[in-house]
């Protein structure tokens, strides 16, 4: 049992779902035609929050699967109260912002 798990651990990994899935904790929104929809819960049928450029630096609070696609609830750091759910479609993950001194 135990060997199966493993190599279905290593097909998932082969396959890139881990990077392209995996909760980060900054992505930038691209590739978005216009503007990115933030949503009120994790579905393409929620009440839309905001829209948001490509370009746009997010914080992740936590991703999940919801019907067949990875959502995830960010915010925006430099304003937190604008927070919501998008779709990883048009998002990348991306490195954390350096501080200003």
């Amino acid at each position: 049992m135990r060997t199966v798990l493993l190599a279905a651990a290593a097909v998932f990994a082969a396959s890139g779902a881990f990077a392209e899935t995996g909760d980060a904790e900054y992505v930038e929104i691209t590739g978005a035609a216009g503007a990115l929809v933030l949503r009120d819960g994790p579905t393409a049928g929620a009440s839309i929050v905001n829209r948001l450029d490509d370009g746009t630096l997010l914080h992740t609070i936590g991703c999940q699967m919801a019907a067949g696609r990875k959502w995830c609830e960010v915010e925006l750091p430099a304003d937190p109260s604008v927070k919501g759910w998008v779709g990883m479609t048009n998002l990348r993950v991306v490195p954390a912002p350096t501080p200003a001194n």
